[in-house]
């Protein structure tokens, strides 16, 4: 795992940088990766790690979320989909490693893991699979003593779930 995180933070800065021929080499290195279930955690912890650069973070949450989708409901037949590469606990580990991210001081960092949440929420609740997500998020909000970087990751989450629910219809376009 050690050697996939190495190896995965080394494509990515290589994205994140300007060279447009290492970043096309990178994009067919991260290509050749999607086809290891390990991609899905190492991405997790490159996201999660603090002590990483913001913009390696963000991309590491983007190309987890796009990772998601590009196997999402509509593809269960692929053995690298959300649902079927992972068991419940490790799921669950995964939400709970994004949602303690919700707390973050770094917006963009937030913004990232609302939109890897809005993608799973929708997943998992079209599947019948987190039932009490905001009962979850309310124990959050609670332990995280009602910060207000929590009640905005908290919304815009459900922004995102909302948006995945009315194919991008925004929430509060709905009431406009």
């Amino acid at each position: 795992m050690e050697s996939d995180l190495y190896l995965v933070y080394n494509i990515l800065s290589l994205l994140n940088g300007n060279d447009l021929e290492k970043r096309k080499s990178a994009e067919t290195e991260l290509e050749k990766l999607k086809k290891n279930q390990n991609l899905f955690l190492v991405l997790l912890k490159l996201l999660d790690d603090n002590s990483i650069d913001l913009q390696i973070r963000r991309l590491a949450g983007l190309i987890l979320k796009n990772h998601i989708d590009e196997f999402g409901p509509e593809n269960v037949d692929n053995d690298f989909g959300w649902l079927s590469a992972f068991d419940k606990d490790l799921r669950s580990y995964f939400k709970h490693t994004l949602i303690n991210n919700l707390s973050s001081q770094y917006r963009i960092i937030r913004r990232t893991v609302s939109q890897i949440l809005g993608k799973i929420s929708f997943i998992e609740l079209k599947n019948g699979l987190w039932e009490n997500i905001f009962e979850e998020f309310s124990e959050y909000l609670s332990f995280k003593n009602f910060m207000s970087n929590c009640y905005e990751g908290i919304l815009e989450t459900m922004e995102f779930l909302f948006q995945e629910f009315f194919n991008g219809v925004k929430f509060l376009d709905l009431f406009g």
